[in-house]
């Protein structure tokens, strides 16, 4: 586990040879490359298969993106090979590495550094999050949150808004809201699933503003408070033809 404050690119690995040689690589990179703010608080730690970075993953909330060995990706099991489809899942920021391009000619090197700063860009407002383990499913949501009023002669009020919105997944602990949203001074939010008949209180977990990220939808990941076996038994049945 990293300490306080910091957080971990995983660079997964089995080869010996190749882990000493891409820690070395990426090392240097996080010195000379990277951003002070992602620097600063970043650390490279190692993982010798898919399998423990997946369950590290799913036990801890301080892994930021992941650097993973070609070579290891194509030797592994099948089932690993499913497992990393988890990554783009999870939608954690990740560089694909070969060995070539880590110890290759200028070019390779060139082609490693625009990809390393393509990483460091995601990895600066990634929101670290564990492995889901419920079913998803999309669909159309109401959403209520309270915010500060923007109108003249209104400051230090509170309104409530309501809005329309899409969600790419519903589980059965939360749900990621797609949202072009100024979400700075809000931190909960209420929703309105399907044809359930009382509102879900929500913590927002985590967000992304629009722009921040040109590969992502902007939005939140939000948290379902207190779930009640009202609201567990409506979405197992909502899930249901996920």
């Amino acid at each position: 586990m990293s300490n306080l404050g910091t957080s971990v690119l995983a660079l997964i690995v089995s080869d010996e040879a190749r882990a000493s040689s891409f820690q070395k690589v990426f090392a240097d990179l996080l010195d000379d490359k990277s951003k002070a703010s992602v620097k600063d608080r970043l650390i490279i730690e190692r993982f010798t298969a898919v399998a423990s970075f997946l369950k590290a993953q799913k036990e801890r909330k301080d892994l930021n993106g992941v650097i993973l060995d070609l070579a290891l990706a194509s030797e592994s099991s099948e089932i690993e090979k499913k497992a990393l489809t988890l990554l783009n899942d999870l939608q954690i920021p990740t560089l694909r590495v070969s060995e070539k391009m880590a110890n290759g000619d200028a070019i390779d090197r060139k082609i490693l550094i625009g990809k390393w700063n393509q990483l460091m860009d995601q990895v600066e407002i990634f929101a670290p999050r564990g492995l889901r383990v419920h079913q998803r499913k999309l669909c159309f949501i109401k959403i209520r949150y309270q915010k500060d009023s923007t109108r003249n002669g209104e400051e230090g009020r509170r309104i409530e808004v309501e809005s329309r919105a899409i969600t790419y997944d519903v589980s059965l602990g939360g749900c990621f809201i797609v949202s072009m949203e100024d979400w700075d001074d809000v931190n909960q939010v209420t929703v309105m699933i399907g044809d359930f008949p009382k509102p879900i209180e929500c913590t927002i977990a985590w967000k992304l503003p629009w722009g921040a990220n040109p590969w992502k939808m902007p939005g939140i990941g939000v948290e379902f408070n207190n779930i009640t076996e009202e609201l567990k038994n409506y979405l197992n049945s909502f899930l249901k033809d996920a």
